[in-house]
């Protein structure tokens, strides 16, 4: 009698376990699944611009990089592939795989022409608009961080503190065809005459810094007869060199500071803004010590240094007249341009993600992306984003990137953003003659 009792309740217990293990699968999928549905993201005042899934092996590969170049989104994997994307609807524009696989490949540069990388000791320069390798060649030092690019030259930093400038644009540049006129050939499906990779050795020219450049250079500043470019090193120092395109002779630094507690990212330059009364370009370096310092990019003059309190590893983001910066243990604090006073923080947040005009996203220790309001730092919404842990720190529009190990790329957008806000203000000249070219002496940027 009691085995026949027995037997019900066992298999209501079968019954019970499988549904709830139904029911919490369902749950499971509906919280993690990592392509948002359009009625999801309505909830939080977000429209999903467009979703792509990168072409890749997920068994052996993954997504390594996110850069943004205007309307570009290029992807990079650790099976040294390239993937170039349309910002705004995430159409593929070519794939390219560059060099060998099995080494590693270090981050991309962009710029209006070109797509350089590093892939082992090697250097590649691709046709921005094709991805055609129009020149490749061994690197003269063991490169440390990934390229930088001019209009003429391509950057490669070493590990025993040297930075090597390439020019290539008399070997790869097709000779009088203007860029949007190509861009506009390639469009429409026209063949344009392109050279194929060329296999010519160039003698770079060679600044000497003191550290490893284990950070990435940025371009800071070029025009007719010059231009520039900033680095970090491993010991501390910021520095800033310059390359006379008149005489094209040597590649001095023309300045260096020091920043209290090392340089541990990219440094963030944010162009003079003559609309906002700045006419001059500002250098923001972070410090693993916890301070911000603003620089003045022409003559490294320290405008002013703001204390965190906490380690900051991610570089700020300088939109307009904000600069946000994150720190480790989770906080964001937006600042003023001009004198770096507190405008407000705001808990928990690890990594900038994006702004619009009033609102700012970024990511939290626990996943979730936050979203404050712009003028006060007060949370307005959370969505969980755990299941996509690769996400752009973009500096240039409104956009949120947001993508999976495996390729699965997102988009999203405010609904009633339906063309991107562009935060950076237009290219302009500067005053180049207050530069201190040569200084033996660093500038002491202490506490």
């Amino acid at each position: 009698m009691r085995q026949r009792q027995a037997r019900p309740t066992f298999l209501l217990a079968i019954g019970a376990v499988f549904v709830a293990g139904v029911f919490s699968s369902a749950a499971w999928g509906q919280s993690s699944a990592p392509l948002y549905s359009r009625e999801r993201l309505a909830q939080h005042g977000l429209v999903r611009a467009f979703f792509t899934q990168v072409q890749l092996d997920p068994a052996r590969t993954r997504v390594t990089h996110f850069i943004l170049d205007g309307d570009l989104l290029l992807i990079q994997t650790s099976a040294s592939t390239l993937h170039a994307i349309d910002a705004e609807t995430g159409v593929t524009r070519w794939t390219r795989q560059v060099g060998d696989p099995r080494h590693p490949t270090l981050r991309a540069a962009v710029n209006a022409k070109w797509v350089a990388v590093i892939n082992g000791s090697w250097i590649y320069v691709l046709d921005r608009h094709d991805g055609r390798i129009l020149w490749s060649a061994r690197s003269d030092g063991a490169p440390g961080a990934g390229p930088a690019l001019s209009s003429q030259r391509v950057y490669v930093p070493a590990l025993d503190g040297k930075v090597f400038a390439y020019r290539i644009d008399r070997i790869i540049s097709p000779p009088s065809e203007d860029i949007s006129v190509r861009a506009a050939r390639i469009t429409t499906g026209e063949t344009p005459l392109l050279k194929p990779e060329v296999p010519v050795r160039v003698v770079p020219l060679v600044s000497n810094s003191f550290g490893a450049v284990i950070i990435q250079p940025i371009l800071t500043h070029e025009e007719a007869g010059e231009e520039r470019v900033a680095w970090g090193t491993d010991r501390g120092f910021l520095f800033l060199g310059v390359i006379n395109r008149l005489r094209e002779e040597e590649f001095p630094f023309i300045y260096r500071v020091d920043a209290a507690g090392g340089i541990v990212a990219q440094p963030t330059y944010l162009r003079p803004d003559p609309a906002r009364g700045r006419n001059f370009g500002m250098l923001f370096v972070v410090s693993g010590g916890g301070f911000v310092y603003a620089i003045r990019e022409r003559d490294g003059k320290a405008l002013w240094r703001f204390s965190v309190g906490e380690p900051i590893y991610e570089p700020v983001a300088a939109l307009g007249e904000d600069v946000f910066v994150t720190s480790v243990l989770g906080r964001i604090c937006c600042l003023s341009v001009e004198d770096g006073s507190l405008k407000w923080a705001a808990p928990a947040c690890k990594k900038f993600v994006a702004a619009s005009a009033d609102k700012v996203y970024a990511v939290d220790g626990l996943d979730q992306l936050r979203v404050l309001r712009r003028d006060t730092g007060i949370l307005i919404d959370t969505i969980d984003i755990s299941p996509l842990p690769i996400r752009l720190l973009n500096m240039e529009t409104d956009r949120i990137y947001l993508a999976t190990p495996w390729g699965l790329v997102q988009c999203w957008r405010e609904q009633n953003l339906e063309q991107p806000i562009r935060h950076q203000p237009e290219p302009a000249s500067e005053d180049l003659g207050q530069g201190k070219e040569g200084s033996e002496s660093p500038e002491k940027l202490s506490p």
